[in-house]
């Protein structure tokens, strides 16, 4: 039984409540709404889209965190616009040096499923989607996409499947859905040549085209502008937002899979290609020694390899796992109980990663990985109430996965604080599990650079 802590929800969502009084307070509506544009010639600015947070109703509501990652204050205008909704709405805030903010998109519009547009005067600000009632969390994307891609969702019995796509541009967008499964490709028709408004978001139920399927891959294709795309998997009692991946790839580090008893635990793969694709799944378990897992995925279609439970893996909590093929795949990582499971992506390797605990309930275990073939440098930086607290530099090995416990002294420096990492590439990932029953089971990935 997934197991949470409900005083630190309330604590997130107390926070949240918070945040909704002060955007209340500076908000104004507007319509329509256009994306907000800095003024100035010698204005820098970048951009924040974030997309998959629902109502309460609708199983993942939540708040948009935004952090700021530099020494200097940043000014912010964010546009919320929603499913279902009359209107859009706009607002802005200034973050603190090394400050945080929580914005509750549902205390400035009533819809179904949001999407919010953020302009940062200066750069520097890092955002993410965390859902209230798990306090999972899922990254905003910095730029609109072409192509989009996501594997794992369940569409069976107790389940729902839904892609949130978000136009971030002035014109209309076009788009066309394809999907993947043990019964092979699809390409409904209602699903070709959908149109999303400028500024508009929409979304679309899996289950209506792919019915009663426990492993749907999907990609979407753009055809016109650029899209924002997020999966929300509903499974049982647990919510999740799929950020997905704008490419596919053939290598694929997980840092922390549960393999605890009583957990669930698959690696889930799609294959939007005419070939079959080999997979092998090579597991890092302490004391132990494992040949790698195989698989074969069908031409348009997917499959999974089960870790837990599995009688051939002790039950020892987390492990490292990764995954390799013979061509792109898409990738993602199912963890969970018999109540339901977290449908999480493949970590995307960074620059610079960010990892926030907004909700304040720590992690059971926080690992970062150097996914490159040869050694990083990387420098980091810990901030707890707005303040550095601490910083310094680490050397990470070629492909290794280590414990930001071991590396900081203590998991526990990182309850309510922020930890920033920046290497010379983009060759580092964060990974977290929030305490649960099984552990490891709630997986969370660092935040998106704005």
């Amino acid at each position: 039984m997934l197991k949470v802590r409900p005083t630190l929800v309330g604590s997130l969502t107390v926070l949240g409540v918070l945040a909704s009084v002060v955007l209340t307070r500076v908000s104004h509506p507007v319509n329509p709404v256009t994306t907000p544009v800095a003024v100035g010639p010698d204005v820098q600015s970048s951009a924040l889209y974030c997309t998959g947070l629902t109502n309460v109703s609708g199983g993942l509501h939540g708040v948009v965190a935004f952090v700021n990652t530099t020494s200097h204050p940043r000014h912010v205008i964010a546009r919320v616009t929603a499913t279902a909704a009359t209107a859009a709405n706009s607002t802005s805030f200034v973050l603190p040096p090394h400050g945080r903010y929580l914005l509750q998109p549902d205390a400035l519009v009533h819809g179904s499923t949001y999407a919010v547009a953020a302009q940062i005067l200066g750069g520097g600000v890092d955002a993410g989607e965390v859902v209230t009632t798990e306090g999972l969390s899922a990254p905003c994307s910095s730029a609109g996409t072409s192509a989009w891609y996501g594997s794992g969702f369940d569409t069976t019995v107790g389940s729902r499947a839904t892609l949130a796509i978000y136009n971030p541009t002035a014109t209309a967008s076009v788009f066309n859905i394809l999907t993947f499964s043990s019964g092979g490709y699809q390409a409904p028709g209602p699903l070709q040549g959908i149109t999303v408004g400028p500024h508009a978001v929409t979304s679309v139920n899996l289950g209506t085209y792919v019915v009663a399927t426990p492993n749907v891959g999907v990609q979407v294709q753009v055809l016109r502008g650029s899209l924002v795309v997020a999966g929300d998997q509903q499974s049982g009692t647990v919510s999740s937002i799929v950020a997905g991946s704008l490419h596919l790839d053939t290598r694929a580090p997980f840092g922390l899979v549960s393999v605890a008893r009583g957990a669930v635990s698959q690696i889930r793969v799609a294959n939007p290609s005419a070939g079959a694709v080999s997979v092998g799944v090579t597991l890092h378990q302490t004391g132990f020694s494992h040949a790698p897992l195989t698989v074969l995925v069908p031409a348009f279609g997917t499959a999974h390899v089960d870790l837990a439970p599995s009688t051939a893996i002790a039950p020892t909590g987390l492990i490292t796992v990764v995954g390799n093929s013979s061509a792109p795949l898409a990738w993602s990582l199912s963890t969970g109980t018999s109540s339901g499971r977290e449908l999480s992506p493949l970590p995307t390797p960074g620059k610079e990663v960010v990892l926030s605990d907004v909700t304040g309930r720590g992690y059971s275990a926080a690992f970062v990985l150097n996914v490159s073939s040869s050694p990083e440098r990387v420098g980091w930086r810990l901030v707890h109430s707005a303040q550095v607290v601490r910083s310094g530099h680490w050397t990470l090995p070629a492909r290794s996965a280590q414990s930001l416990g071991q590396l900081l002294g203590s998991r526990s420096l990182l309850s309510n604080a922020t930890l920033v990492l920046e290497a010379s590439r983009s060759v580092v990932e964060v990974t977290g599990t929030i305490p649960s029953t099984p552990l490891g089971v709630l997986v969370v990935n660092s935040l998106h650079r704005g």
